[in-house]
């Protein structure tokens, strides 16, 4: 897939209302050196799944992983209303404060150390092939960087399929899981025993960043 760098970052940075300090030329050579490190690291990865997105993480302006995931689905609704008239729906509005929490054993928290300190880019990728993927070590789970994802390339992530990326690394409240998902109808931000289609939850599979 061809990536414009430039509209990519500007509709991250439009959306969540920030300036990340990288610019699109920044982006490009750095996804560019995390892809050739990736590829020389594991030859194959790529072929193991259907979407492999560079992305740019913001630094983290709040200690409360919850406060900025509200940033992160409002964003992700502006997002969605550039490029269709479908309804983002996020179900938990206003009940994230405080309650979103890292899963134990995810390495997430290499994630968030990392965005507290500043933006950085990272390598997605989600749509597993066939089989299962046994996670290297530079893997991480995925998690905050999900929201990005699907607010700097919603037109991917919003069509004319069901889709449900997972949130493996984050829990809320007692344990449960979190997932955004995109329907013919629509997308949501959910618990993911509540998704819209709930049979289709079924087919969810965890994504991974890649950060070199």
């Amino acid at each position: 897939m061809k990536i414009n760098y430039a509209k990519r970052i500007a509709r991250l940075q439009e959306c969540l209302g920030i300036d990340t300090g990288i610019t699109a030329q920044q982006f490009k050579l750095e996804a560019e050196h995390l892809w050739d490190v990736m590829i020389q690291r594991d030859p194959k990865i790529v072929s193991e799944f259907n979407i492999v997105l560079p992305v740019v993480l913001p630094k983290l302006v709040t200690g409360d992983l919850g406060i900025e995931l509200q940033l992160y689905l409002e964003g992700v609704g502006k997002s969605y209303a550039k490029i269709t008239d479908r309804e983002f729906h996020n179900y938990y509005e206003n009940e994230l404060d405080g309650k979103v929490k890292i899963v134990p054993g995810s390495h997430h928290n290499q994630l968030i150390k990392r965005m507290k300190q500043g933006s950085l880019v990272g390598i997605h990728l989600s749509g597993l092939l066939r089989g299962e993927f046994e996670p290297r070590e530079q893997y991480l789970l995925s998690g905050m960087d999900i929201p990005i994802v699907v607010l700097m390339f919603p037109d991917l992530f919003g069509c004319d399929h069901n889709q449900i990326l997972d949130m493996t690394a984050l829990s809320w409240r007692n344990g449960r899981g979190l997932a955004l998902a995109s329907y013919k109808t629509g997308a949501e931000f959910n618990i993911t025993g509540n998704l819209l289609y709930a049979g289709v939850a079924d087919y969810a599979r965890p994504s991974y960043l890649f950060l070199g």
